[in-house]
Formats: C-alpha cells, sequence, structure tokens
C-alpha cells in the first residue's frame, strides 16, 4: 500500500472509530498522539531494561502491536500537518544519505 493511501485510510478510519478525538483542535489531537507515543516508547525502554538484564520479555506482542502503531501515529501526524509523509519520507532519506556521503 502506497502511503497515500494509506493516510486516506488512516484519515477515513480516524473520522469513523475516533469521532470524539477528531473534533479536538489540533493542539489537543497532537498532545493526545504524543501521549500514546511516550506510552510506546516506555514499553521498547521496558523492553531493553529487560533484555539488559536478562530477563525475559513478550517480544511478539511489542512487535506485532506497538511497531503498527507508530506507523499509526505517523499517519496522524502526517493528516494533521497535511504533508505527503511518502514524499517527506522520501526527502528525509535522500537528506540522510547526502549527509553521509559528504
Amino acid at each position: 500500500m502506497e502511503l497515500q493511501t494509506a493516510q486516506k485510510v488512516q484519515e477515513e478510519h480516524d473520522s469513523k472509530f475516533h469521532k470524539d478525538v477528531m473534533s479536538w483542535d489540533k493542539s489537543k489531537q497532537i498532545e493526545h498522539c504524543v501521549f500514546h507515543l511516550t506510552k510506546i516508547a516506555g514499553l521498547f525502554s521496558t523492553y531493553c531494561e529487560k533484555l539488559h538484564h536478562g530477563e525475559t520479555y513478550d517480544v511478539d506482542k511489542l512487535v506485532s502491536d506497538r511497531i503498527p502503531d507508530i506507523l499509526i501515529f505517523a499517519l496522524k501526524f502526517a493528516n494533521l500537518w497535511n504533508v505527503d509523509l511518502e514524499k517527506c519520507y522520501l526527502d528525509r532519506l535522500h537528506a540522510i544519505e547526502v549527509r553521509r556521503k559528504a
């Protein structure tokens, strides 16, 4: 699926299933997304800590649930700022490649 299509799918999903959040102003929606992304970062941090201490952690659930969540929030941010995520992504990769070649 192309990212532009994914953005549209995300927008349709949000309009149908998250009407409450979609009715908030932009800054409140961003705050809401950042809150959830912070929780996700915490889960990955916990995974790293457990791994560091030789403890077990349900990595399969972390990967299957939370990596898609990160994409969901990237799509939401792109929609909130009305940017073409695919173009931004490719531009960002190019900028990194140029910097690495220097």
